[in-house]
């Protein structure tokens, strides 16, 4: 999940958005995963290439 309204520590992220169980959520703040998408990392390869997109209010999967 990519937001520009999460918390700064991670563990006030998952408290934010309350994954059911057995949902394995990773939430980025937008410039966390332009720099991972940068790097390469494999978390942004997956998000971009095998990612279900439900919802691109921020438009960082428009090239899709």
């Amino acid at each position: 999940m990519i937001s520009d309204c999460f918390l700064e520590n991670p563990l006030g992220r998952l408290r934010q958005i309350d994954p059911l169980p057995g949902v394995e959520a990773i939430p980025l703040r937008i410039d966390e995963f332009r720099k991972l998408r940068e790097k390469k990392n494999l978390i942004a390869v997956e998000a971009d290439t095998t990612g279900i997109v439900i919802r691109d209010d921020l438009g960082i999967f428009s090239h899709k």
